[in-house]
């Protein structure tokens, strides 16, 4: 059976004339490269993207590429470079537990790579060297390979994709190959960002819903709405304390937006994106992490009801959602879960 390689990363690994095209050229016949990558999303996308990814088990490969997302992320307030490095953590550790080796691949916005390290960045060497992990960090190797102090402009495409078919592209397709020769399995190490004994689920046991299969020429994916007789669906979570974290959906250009109501509190959360000029339905995370203003932590087992939501005002957002969806959009919302990502702490 070949070898199956697995890329979960951002918009820069998405482009097939980008990094990506080159790795598939000097890989070869040597594996079955498959591409999973969300753009707009940070490393809790990436770590739903490789649980769900069938088939990858011992020594497989898994190439991770999520930091100029996760860096945005960090940027905007919307998270926590420890939360974030704890879902990168999370994810190799899977991959450890099933003898699957981990490509990390750090990519770095244009802006960002002429600046000293982030304290996320400085965590993903922290967290690849506590693993025994070869890493490629771009705006480090880049510079010394061609004697510069800083990664060139001419590299760039815009502030935060590499320009597809260039030295770089090729530079990094190269040294994902080296790291795959080193097997590259994470060791088996107490967790540095994670916290011990936590578990991530992936919750999809929806009920009184309208299920219905999305499949593009990239993305399979089932999902849940409310049903349109009834106008609701739901969901319960058994089980000891967790805390809903996010939740994957897929938003066409009207998503609209949804209200999530609980026994003890309700909240609603814009699904409608800001990509603007895009047609295509796309798949979204939602994060959860705005403590300040809502509790997303339960006690214990918790119905969910879950309704298309007619207002725009006090709407929870995230980065890459609109703030307040329009008329037209919530009259005509589609937006659909995929799956919402439960944590529970030991």
């Amino acid at each position: 059976m070949a070898m199956k390689i697995a890329i979960i990363g951002g918009s820069n690994s998405i482009n097939a004339t980008g990094w990506v095209g080159a790795f598939a050229e000097v890989i070869g016949d040597l594996g079955e490269v498959v591409n999973r990558s969300v753009g707009a999303a940070p490393s809790i996308m990436g770590y739903y993207r490789a649980v769900t990814e069938s088939g990858l088990g011992k020594g497989d490969v898994l190439i991770w590429e999520y930091a100029v997302n996760d860096q945005s992320f960090v940027d905007r307030g919307k998270q926590t470079p420890e939360l974030l490095l704890g879902y990168c953590e999370m994810t190799l550790r899977y991959c450890q537990e099933r003898n699957i080796r981990f490509i990390p691949l750090i990519f770095t916005a244009m802006t960002k790579a002429w600046e000293p390290k982030s304290a996320y960045r400085t965590g993903l060497h922290r967290l690849f060297e506590h693993y025994g992990l070869l890493y490629l960090d771009v705006s480090d190797e880049v510079p010394a390979k061609l004697d510069r102090k800083r990664v060139p402009e001419y590299l760039y495409q815009n502030d935060l994709h590499y320009k597809p078919q260039t030295f770089i592209t090729k530079f990094i397709a190269k040294r994902a190959r080296t790291m795959m020769a080193q097997y590259q399995r994470p060791k088996a190490v107490a967790p540095l960002f994670a916290t011990a004994g936590a578990q991530v689920e992936i919750f999809t046991g929806f009920d009184g819903c309208d299920r219905a299969t999305f499949a593009n020429s990239v993305l399979t994916v089932e999902t849940f709405a409310p049903d349109p007789g009834t106008g609701m669906m739901h969901a319960r979570i058994s089980g000891p304390a967790f805390r809903l974290a996010a939740v994957v959906l897929l938003c066409p250009v009207n998503g609209g937006a949804l209200r999530f109501t609980t026994p003890d509190r309700s909240f609603g959360i814009t699904a409608t994106f800001k990509e603007h000029g895009f047609l295509k339905p796309l798949l979204k995370l939602f994060t959860l992490t705005d403590d300040k203003t809502h509790s997303f932590a339960f006690a214990g087992a918790t119905s969910f009801s879950i309704s298309r939501e007619n207002s725009a005002t006090d709407l929870i957002t995230d980065f890459g959602f609109v703030d307040e969806p329009t008329e037209k959009s919530l009259e005509t919302a589609t937006a659909a879960i995929v799956a919402m990502v439960i944590e529970r702490r030991a």
